[in-house]
């Protein structure tokens, strides 16, 4: 059974993150603003984290240096607050079905930077190494085919009449297509942040072998970070009200899995 432990939870995992794509979508369908909802969710992390980590840590002393403090600044820019947002609109833009497909694909996204860091060692001579490969080209395959089975219709670059479709085929406008292949960018900008985030994270845990104090004081800086950049984007105070609806639910739900992980 303990073989078997690692299994399950990476299969529940996967389940957890997939109701994070669609409370998430379905948060945006009533029209919340993606950058609010990351705030939020970052605020209720940070109400659990918090005084999680000065129970954990008790009376012990594990200080940051300034130089620390400014990679952990640096470290949940670039993998919270540019990620997460990225990833939202992106939610946004396209569906939850190809949002929680982006999960998967992040291990492919930090593999490739793990070796460029020179962190992870791909052998093509050993069948651990090939598998690796063919692993990834079948996680960024997959993916590929779902984006473009599920998306609107696309136009051929070709403007030959073996090539063209009639309009009255499809009732997808050119404003739905702009959107989603907008969505699959932030998609693939959010993979890839993730990646680097993953991989400068276990980099500097190397240093301070603290990760509960870690993620406790990014939390925090993600909350003042994700405040600004939601702050600029909408100034209407009707759209910042949480109320017992889906909205709520879904940052509470999301913080959960947050924290969890």
């Amino acid at each position: 059974m303990d073989a078997k432990k690692p299994y399950i939870v990476a299969i529940f995992i996967q389940i957890t993150e997939a109701g994070m794509s669609l409370l998430s979508k379905a948060a945006f369908a009533t029209g919340m603003n993606t950058y609010i909802f990351l705030f939020y969710r970052q605020v209720a992390g940070s109400l659990i984290l918090v005084p999680l980590t000065l129970l954990l840590k008790g009376k012990e002393k594990r200080p940051l240096s300034l130089k620390q403090l400014c990679h952990v600044f640096f470290i949940s820019l670039i993998g919270i607050t540019f990620t997460m947002n990225a990833y939202g609109v992106a939610v946004d833009h396209t569906s939850a079905t190809l949002g929680a497909v982006a999960f998967n694909c992040l291990l492919v996204s930090t593999f490739i930077f793990a070796v460029l860091f020179r962190m992870e060692k791909v052998n093509l001579k050993k069948v651990a190494g090939i598998a690796k490969v063919a692993g990834m080209m079948i996680c960024v395959g997959g993916a590929t085919i779902l984006a473009f089975y599920k998306g609107p219709y696309l136009k051929p670059i070709i403007s030959h009449p073996l090539f063209h479709i009639d309009e009255s085929e499809t009732d997808i406008t050119t404003t739905s297509q702009k959107s989603w292949l907008l969505g699959c960018f932030f998609l693939l900008v959010a993979t890839v942040g993730w990646g680097i985030w993953f991989v400068l994270q276990a980099k500097f845990l190397m240093g301070y072998p603290h990760p509960v104090e870690f993620m406790c004081v990014q939390t925090v800086m993600s909350v003042v970070q994700c405040f600004v950049v939601a702050i600029i984007v909408e100034r209407d105070p009707s759209e910042w009200k949480l109320g017992w609806n889906v909205r709520l639910y879904a940052v509470l739900y999301c913080n959960t899995i947050d924290v969890y992980r």
